[in-house]
């Protein structure tokens, strides 16, 4: 009997996700490409990974006033020089997912991890501008409610991680020089930064992950659809469709693809804000399926290789 419900459910799965293959003919075609086995050749210039400490406020309990310490996991592209406070970078956020850590984008202090390699490689052909990345985790040291930490994770980013980090590294101060991308529960405190932090970050890269299972559903929000919702949320904010960018994927043979696909359907039938296209110079977003890939790192490698490009581009 156990056999045959894991069957059944292997079937119903394969069904959900062959019907949104079937029906994605509404979203653009060949955006994303992938990835030459030339990015994971050793790079004549290549940046370096280290662990940054950084203080945080119990963002969870107000009344906890202690201070606590978090580190996370930071790329510095080649040629960095802590001293030369003229030159200016872009910076990239990254969130993992469940059961993870920093380690699942960088695997660690000067580890070469196959996303280093790529974007080495990108910055050396310079398909992308220098750019910092600080891979951070939703785990903390105050809080074992995974949840309830992904939620609160904008406030921690505005306030404890990003005023000192950015003027250390000398991160341009302009939004359209950051940006923020996750995986899986990474992907949906993504999406929640997307509907608290418009003022700080325009590029958004969430990845095999939708915005609404976290919970957080008020009841202003009850008989919305969540495209609904997260226009609202960007109009409520201030902003206009030309004033950010989302690149998002997921894995066509994966468990969010039932998930993610009927999200961004629900955004495109809100085109004054969420305007979908194969080419940024004419919309906003972009979503798509990667072939042959799951939940997995496979996913976010094709997603970011793609869309990091068109977030900071090179002076190609």
């Amino acid at each position: 009997m156990k056999t045959k419900k894991i069957i059944l459910s292997l079937f119903i799965f394969t069904t959900l996700v062959s019907s949104i293959i079937a029906e994605r003919r509404s979203f653009p075609d060949n955006a994303f490409q992938s990835i030459p086995d030339s990015c994971y050749a050793v790079c004549p210039e290549e940046g370096v990974v280290f662990r940054y400490v950084y203080e945080v406020k119990n963002r969870v309990s107000s009344i906890d006033s202690k201070i606590y310490k978090k580190t996370a996991l930071v790329y510095l592209p080649y040629g960095f020089d802590e001293n030369d406070t003229e030159t200016e970078y872009n910076v990239m956020y990254l969130m993992h997912g469940h059961e993870q850590s920093p380690e699942f984008f960088f695997d660690g202090v000067n580890c070469n991890s196959l996303l280093k390699k790529i974007i080495d490689s990108q910055i050396y052909e310079k398909k992308l501008a220098k750019t910092i990345f600080c891979a951070v985790t939703f785990w903390e040291p105050y809080s074992a409610d995974v949840f309830s930490n992904a939620q609160v994770f904008n406030q921690e980013l505005r306030e404890d991680l990003m005023p000192l980090f950015e003027e250390k590294y000398h991160i341009r101060q302009n939004r359209n020089a950051r940006g923020f991308g996750g995986f899986s529960m990474g992907s949906m405190t993504t999406w929640t930064i997307f509907e608290n932090c418009l003022d700080l970050i325009s590029h958004y890269a969430p990845i095999s992950g939708d915005a609404r299972r976290m919970g957080g559903n008020s009841s202003k929000d009850q008989g919305k659809d969540v495209g609904q919702i997260l226009s609202e949320k960007v109009i409520s904010q201030g902003y206009t469709k030309d004033d950010f960018m989302i690149y998002s994927g997921c894995g066509a043979n994966e468990m969010a693809t039932p998930f993610l696909v009927p999200q961004m359907d629900k955004m495109k039938s809100h085109p004054d804000v969420f305007v979908f296209a194969d080419n940024y110079a004419n919309g906003n977003c972009y979503f798509e399926l990667c072939p042959k890939s799951g939940h997995d790192i496979s996913t976010v490698l094709t997603v970011l290789y793609n869309g990091l490009p068109k977030f900071f581009p090179g002076t190609n």
